[in-house]
């Protein structure tokens, strides 16, 4: 109830595994036939929950694999953020494209923050605050725009887009 109320008020919601372990410790070193069971495993159990299939993507520990990085098409996610960095683009895979757009973090997780310094698990918001209080303006626009004003043919308009994680 909690995440539907969450999506209910607004708030995005989106696919980031469902085993963050078992991810973690074999995604790099994993074939296409286990890289598809884990990904529809979580694109099923997120259907369930929210009865309907999910539009975006986030890797655990931002680790993906070049069977993730398509399965990201296949499974007709709009956007995903599988990756640090600081800008928005269509990731390439030795040469290989992935026409799915990537949106990488550009902040580090609260665990990671946590011992660096000064910072404890109390301060950690207000550090995290105070660190983006005078954040440069942003160079991208909104995924929703940016997404909205790609050109075509995406993945969400070909026909082997499966909404449905089957």
């Amino acid at each position: 109830d909690v995440m539907r109320m969450t999506r209910d008020a607004g708030f995005e919601t989106g696919v980031h595994g469902y085993d963050r372990v078992r991810w973690l410790g074999g995604v790099a070193t994993a074939d296409a036939a286990w890289t598809e069971r884990e990904m529809r495993h979580a694109c099923e159990r997120y259907t369930d929950v929210f009865k309907e299939p999910p539009l975006v993507h986030g890797a655990a520990g931002w680790q993906m694999n070049v069977h993730a990085l398509r399965l990201t098409q296949r499974l007709g996610y709009e956007y995903c953020s599988d990756g640090r960095g600081t800008h928005p683009h269509l990731p390439f895979w030795n040469a290989e494209p992935v026409r799915c757009p990537q949106f990488p973090t550009t902040l580090p997780t609260l665990d990671e923050l946590v011992g660096i310094g000064d910072v404890t698990e109390e301060n950690v918001a207000a550090h995290l605050l105070e660190r983006t209080r005078d954040a440069p303006p942003a160079r991208a626009r909104s995924a929703t725009a940016a997404i909205s004003a790609r050109p075509t043919p995406w993945p969400r308009n070909a026909p082997s887009v499966n909404r449905s994680c089957k």
